[in-house]
């Protein structure tokens, strides 16, 4: 009789536990989001106002804005490791291995796992030059949509979801070098933007990224809707 309510007890326990477990999680992402704006402001003052590239090229090796920001501004790549993202095969890469001495050691910057952070960057910020360089334009300062335009955001690589990836485009695509908005906090998918703070975004229904489709993703919501009018992909200058 005491191992059965016990077990009723548990059964009831569980789940509120998981809950708030997944809620410490969002919160220290949130964290790490807010400290990552810091960064990129650090960065935009050293650069004439200008944010870092999603990348520029060096040889055939890519050089991403996450290793940009730890290269300038010394932001441990730990900070590109979302709590949430969890069973990653490179988890302990981002938050053990790749410190900010790491990344300035020989050619570390171009390290290929720069291209997994758990936060990608909204893509429309970038002009690709002749060189395929994308460059990060404008100058944030000259943003008037700053608290409406988003930055960075939780991501999911199409081609590893167990992995984030660097950039986020505008549109749903199954495409393997994609990354797309992850909702990993409980249907919710954490967002920093131009101005600095952080929300976070719920959509209604299935939020588990490997069943994404074209019939039910996070496109589908709002603020994540590409439409007329929306400043959240689209910074208004």
């Amino acid at each position: 009789m005491v191992i059965a309510i016990i077990a009723i007890l548990a059964s009831m326990l569980l789940p509120a536990l998981g809950q708030a477990r997944e809620r410490a999680r969002s919160i220290s992402c949130t964290n790490n989001l807010r400290q990552i704006g810091v960064s990129f402001f650090n960065y935009s003052g050293s650069f004439d106002g200008y944010l870092p590239p999603i990348y520029y090229k060096i040889g055939g090796n890519y050089v991403f804005w996450t290793a940009l920001l730890t290269l300038n501004t010394d932001l441990p790549p730990k900070m590109f490791w979302c709590p949430g993202m969890t069973g990653s095969d490179i988890e302990d890469n981002f938050t053990q291995t790749m410190t900010v001495g790491w990344t300035k050691t020989g050619n570390n910057r171009m390290n290929s796992l720069f291209r997994y952070p758990c936060y990608g960057i909204n893509a429309r910020f970038e002009f690709r030059d002749p060189d395929d360089n994308r460059l990060s334009l404008p100058k944030a300062e000259r943003i008037r949509s700053a608290s409406q335009t988003s930055l960075i955001m939780d991501s999911y690589a199409n081609d590893m979801p167990t992995r984030g990836r660097y950039w986020v485009p505008s549109t749903f695509s199954t495409n393997a070098t994609w990354g797309q908005p992850d909702t990993r906090h409980l249907g919710a998918c954490n967002v920093l933007y131009i101005d600095g703070h952080a929300d976070s975004h719920r959509i209604s229904g299935n939020s588990d990224r490997r069943t994404f489709s074209a019939a039910h993703n996070p496109y589908l919501f709002e603020p994540f809707k590409d439409q007329p009018g929306n400043s959240f992909w689209n910074p208004r200058i």
